[in-house]
């Protein structure tokens, strides 16, 4: 009896024991289950802190840049606030970098490869291709098709590192340039390295704080920027060498230089302005209505031709010619773009030689059609040629009305035009065919404008609008590139 009262006994304290054990394994496998749980969702709590971006390099989607200018300063703002905004990384540090890299945004690597990151090309580049030579350091840059291109493979590398570092969003500009040492990014002295991202740094500071124009802005690298009383690169239209002042050439350019009637041309008419090399020889020639490069070729060999040209087309069917600037093959040289490039307004289209022989101005002309039909219309007064003064200065007067001083950096400008040509061509009148509700340059209800159709109450109605929905003009065209409205 006792025997058996033992033996129960023995069993029930193995049996709690069992027990106990398997709430104790119960216990792991829940805790185990939680933490696999949170790995699956991404560790919630690391990637909200975690300036550094996506794990492991991974860089999610196609990182869009505006894709104009293609070189240059800006490009490099463009480039490094998309950049910075998909990995985390302080905008400063890559726009730093890339300066550092390519000199300004203007390298030959940076202009033909759309490489500003230094970019090394191997077989294993899943988006670009082989590129320029890197000469005695032996292999190719990778060639990108664009910057967008470009800065999706680049946030991956410089991701990487930053990471691997453990740097944060407080990352100085030596944090910075010592990780890219340490992972292998550069082989120049890190000193030196750090010293050139320094330099860059400070630009960067300059042109946000609107202290500057950006520089070589997709085209040689050269400042083609006019001081504040000469500020044409904000608007639609812009004069074409930043010594002329907002009011115009004046009388610079007159008689037979000027647009319409003639004595002595064919037909009696004029087609455009030309622009002579007194007051403006040895001046770079600026764009003056931002549009796609179409055509660079010669026509003609002497001044009663063509000669050289460049065809620009605009996205709201403004297209501008510039021409006679060049006789010769050798006179290419004069020509800073190629075609396919980008221009904004102000940027550089060429340079007008200071030359007594063949050259002695630069013909400039804007008409609506297109180039075959307008050249057959070279001398007939029919409405196929504008006045390139005229709608220059309506230009500037109605967007320095609005917009010229309303405060946006360049960057955010040049979204903002984006939106509107988009929208209205830059209309100010624009109407809707299929909504009646909207109106004007931005296409805004007209109850958001309450009755007050002025191009200064459309513009600080679009910018308060802009700001309160998407907290820049940046994010609203971003949103119009995916949705088609903003």
């Amino acid at each position: 009896m006792i025997k058996n009262l033992r033996r129960l006994r023995q069993t029930k304290r193995w049996a709690g024991l069992a027990v106990f054990l398997l709430g104790i394994l119960s216990l792991v496998a829940v805790l185990y289950f939680i933490v696999l749980l949170i790995a699956a969702m991404g560790g919630a709590s690391d990637d909200d802190c975690d300036t550094g971006g996506n794990q492991g390099g991974v860089i999610e989607g196609r990182i869009s840049v505006i894709e104009t200018p293609k070189y240059g300063e800006t490009a490099m703002m463009h480039i490094a606030d998309a950049v910075s905004e998909k990995t985390g990384i302080s905008a400063r540090l890559l726009f730093a970098q890339m300066g550092e890299e390519t000199g300004n945004g203007d390298s030959s690597v940076a202009r033909h490869d759309h490489n500003f990151g230094g970019m090394t090309y191997s077989p294993g580049s899943t988006i670009g291709t082989k590129g320029e030579s890197r000469g005695g350091e032996g292999g190719n840059y990778v060639h990108y098709a664009s910057l967008s291109d470009f800065a999706t493979e680049w946030a991956v590398t410089v991701q990487n590192n930053f990471k691997k570092a453990g740097l944060g969003k407080d990352a100085t500009v030596a944090d910075y340039a010592h990780a890219m040492k340490k992972a292998g990014y550069y082989t120049a002295d890190e000193s030196a390295y750090r010293a050139g991202m320094e330099a860059q740094a400070k630009k960067y500071d300059a042109l946000k704080g609107n202290k500057s124009l950006a520089k070589g802005d997709g085209s040689s690298g050269s400042d083609n920027s006019a001081e504040e009383d000469c500020k044409t690169i904000s608007g639609k239209w812009g004069w074409p060498f930043k010594s002329i002042p907002k009011s115009g050439p004046g009388n610079t350019v007159s008689g037979e230089q000027l647009f319409g009637k003639s004595s002595t041309r064919t037909g009696g008419f004029h087609d455009g302005v030309d622009f002579g090399t007194v007051p403006y020889g040895g001046q770079d020639i600026l764009a003056i209505h931002g549009g796609t490069v179409k055509k660079i070729a010669f026509q003609g060999h002497t001044q009663d031709n063509l000669g050289m040209y460049v065809w620009v087309e605009g996205s709201d069917g403004w297209n501008t010619i510039y021409q006679e600037f060049g006789f010769d093959e050798g006179d290419l040289k004069y020509v800073s773009v190629e075609v396919g490039d980008k221009v904004s307004v102000g940027d550089k289209i060429g340079h007008l030689a200071n030359n007594s022989g063949s050259i002695n101005h630069v013909h400039i002309g804007a008409t609506k059609k297109d180039f075959n039909t307008a050249e057959k219309s070279a001398y007939k007064d029919d409405g196929t040629w504008h006045d390139p003064i005229k709608l220059i200065k309506e230009g500037l007067n109605n967007d320095a009305e609005s917009e010229a001083d309303d405060g946006l950096s360049k960057t955010e400008s040049e979204a903002r035009d984006w939106i509107v040509q988009h929208e209205s061509s830059g209309r100010w009148d624009a109407t809707n065919p299929t909504n009646s509700s909207v109106y004007g340059r931005y296409q805004l209800k007209k109850e958001y404008l309450h009755g007050d159709f002025s191009h200064k109450n459309q513009t600080r109605t679009a910018n308060r609008y802009v700001k309160g929905r998407y907290g820049s003009w940046r994010n609203a065209q971003k949103f119009w590139e995916k949705h088609g409205w903003y």
